[in-house]
């Protein structure tokens, strides 16, 4: 489902799922911002899958597979989230040498990052507005490096959709 939908944002046509999001427990208001009572937090995922930025596609691949992720997040050598490959980045690489091609060459950066007391709405804004499947959940504190604590994607959203109904 995530995929799906990730193809779709990515593409841009995401229509019906602007849709769905309108009818679904979001509400807007007079300027058509669509609220929701939840936070990140709430339905964020706490394991966090990642790779060294130097991994190559089929290590890459590996990692997704054996751990049934839709997404990679790409640390540096002190941990820090320095970028974000989806499932859909990796199939698009395909066409190229996957052993001649890492990660940082096709991850997405600078890094997609959302705080995990920010609205849903604004996370929803964020992967309509960018085009994103994922995002990266990290404290924003000044000063300090961006270490992930969890993930949104599109499909925890559409999960939280389907369970509290459509309106």
């Amino acid at each position: 489902f995530g995929g799906c939908v990730g193809t779709a944002l990515a593409a841009g046509r995401d229509e019906g799922f602007c849709s769905d999001l309108r009818r679904s427990s979001f509400s807007q208001n007079k300027r058509g911002v669509m609220r929701m009572s939840k936070i990140v937090r709430d339905l964020m995922e706490h394991e966090v899958i990642t790779c060294a930025s130097s991994a190559s596609l089929i290590e890459a691949a590996r990692i997704m597979s054996e751990q049934n992720a839709t997404y990679l997040v790409v640390i540096d050598e002190t941990d820090e989230a320095c970028g974000l490959v989806t499932e859909m980045d990796l199939l698009r690489s395909c066409a190229e040498e996957p052993k001649s091609v890492t990660v940082e060459d096709i991850m997405i950066s600078p890094v997609p990052t959302i705080s995990p007391t920010a609205p849903v709405a604004q996370a929803v804004s964020m992967m309509l507005e960018k085009g994103l499947s994922h995002l990266v959940i990290v404290h924003n504190i000044p000063a300090q490096p961006l270490r992930p604590v969890g993930m949104i994607s599109v499909g925890d959203i559409i999960r939280e959709i389907a369970e509290e109904g459509m309106t």
